[in-house]
């Protein structure tokens, strides 16, 4: 055979039933592929091409099409600090698992004591491990937890910081 000029790609998103061309301008060994479904199987044929025409395919695993990261794990529980009867301040560890993209904010929630009920605190992600929850109620007791928030969306919140109560310093 002759020198190899170009790879001819093709898809199959039903189990290698029909294929649908991809590319066939492809000269190297490595190509990404586009406008793929989301939790859709695939299959992918690869043929080598010269000078005599193009050669008997190969044929990829299946595989799920999905973002090449995924959400972040759960940022390390919030410590609440400089408590008022009106706010409290709070900080978190960063996850342990990125999830293979940069943690670009966190989404804070809180919580009165015997609720069930989870209050998003802030409309965009905040980019520090940082935030002052103000307007408590003086006297009450609140929870707080947090998300963290990469290119693949939001993950699972972190376990619930100790219970404060929204009092003035004594002193």
């Amino acid at each position: 055979g002759g020198e190899v000029t170009n790879y001819v790609i093709e898809k199959s998103d039903n189990r290698g039933i029909a294929w649908v061309y991809v590319s066939s301008g492809v000269k190297r060994t490595t190509m990404r592929v586009t406008k793929l479904t989301k939790g859709k199987v695939y299959a992918f044929r690869i043929s080598a091409e010269n000078r005599f025409g193009v050669g008997r395919p190969i044929e990829s695993p299946y595989i799920t099409a999905k973002d090449p990261y995924d959400i972040p794990g759960p940022p390390g529980v919030p410590e609440t600090h400089d408590v008022t009867k009106e706010q409290m301040s709070l900080t978190w560890p960063e996850p342990t698992d990125d999830g293979g993209s940069a943690v670009t904010g966190y989404v804070i929630e809180r919580k009165e004591m015997f609720s069930n009920r989870w209050i998003k605190l802030n409309r965009a992600p905040v980019r520090k491990n940082e935030f002052t929850s103000t307007q408590l109620t003086e006297g009450k007791e609140y929870e707080f937890r947090v998300c963290a928030v990469n290119a693949a969306g939001v993950g699972p919140p972190s376990e619930p910081s100790k219970p404060r109560k929204a009092v003035d310093p004594v002193g």
